[in-house]
């Protein structure tokens, strides 16, 4: 008897089920980066100050925000500006590699966030995130306003 208790109580201590993925707003993955992009990996996750720099023009990294957590409405961009005019766009893709949309910014001295619109209604699940001047800047972060989260 003794014996089952133990076995149960460590079933429910432990769970032997799956559990289910934590959703999250934050890119996920690196999927593609130009050769002059530093550091790519480091804009994947929440905001931590390790950065990807994007030392010139034609500098882009592609993110997956994650099966299951495609981004809806808008994208916080967290980035840190290091040569004022530096200027970014942000390319929204579906799953299956179309693109839904775009937004642009030129980067204000200070500025360490930036909301790049989405008014798509299908959801993005990978963001592409390219300097187009040779100004230099550090993406630190990318997070959706909402995502799509498989029903349970």
């Amino acid at each position: 008897m003794k014996i089952t208790s133990f076995l149960i109580l460590a079933i429910l201590l432990v769970g032997l089920t799956p559990r289910a993925h934590a959703a999250d707003l934050y890119a996920n993955a690196v999927v593609a980066q130009s050769y002059n992009v530093l550091t790519p990996t480091n804009s994947v996750g929440a905001p931590d100050s390790m950065y990807a720099d994007f030392m010139t023009d034609e500098t882009y990294v592609k993110l997956d925000m994650g099966e299951g957590e495609e981004g809806r409405d808008g994208l916080i961009v967290y980035m840190s500006l290091l040569d004022y005019g530096a200027t970014a766009v942000v390319t929204y893709y579906g799953a299956d590699g179309a693109v839904l949309g775009t937004d642009n910014t030129l980067f204000s001295p200070g500025q360490t966030e930036w909301v790049a619109d989405y008014w798509g209604t299908e959801p993005y699940r990978f963001v592409l995130i390219e300097s187009i001047e040779t100004e230099r800047w550090r993406l630190d972060s990318i997070q959706a306003s909402a995502i799509n989260t498989p029903s349970q």
